[in-house]
């Protein structure tokens, strides 16, 4: 894949898993940015808390029921991902797509999520 092939893969990608997680969450993010490299796709999101987290997280002594959810959310949309990952990536692909690590900085707003090509 040439480097042109990869930034408009990693643009188109970004595209559409923000307006997936705007239709799951009724939110989407305000940064979303999507990177290939190694036979690893990287999701790094910010500014995804709902109001409703945003309250909690406030509050909480500890995020971890919030990460946990987050977690969720991700595994329940796992499938969804994987197709739009491999609508874009088909020809490029070897071995499928596979969710492997979620990381979550909720106190920051940030998370990250990680896919084995």
């Amino acid at each position: 894949m040439t480097l042109e092939d990869k930034k408009r893969h990693e643009k188109n990608i970004a595209r559409d898993i923000s307006a997936l997680l705007k239709k799951a969450t009724g939110k989407g993010p305000k940064r979303l940015r999507v990177t290939i490299e190694d036979g690893t796709l990287a999701i790094y999101v910010e500014g995804m808390l709902t109001p409703l987290e945003t309250t909690l997280i406030k509050g909480a002594q500890s995020p971890e029921a919030l990460t946990l959810n987050r977690e969720l959310l991700y595994k329940t949309i796992s499938l969804d991902l994987k197709n739009i990952i491999i609508s874009h990536l088909d020809h490029h692909l070897n071995n499928g797509v596979d969710l492997f690590k979620y990381h979550g900085k909720l106190r920051q707003d940030k998370e990250e999520i990680y896919f084995k090509l």
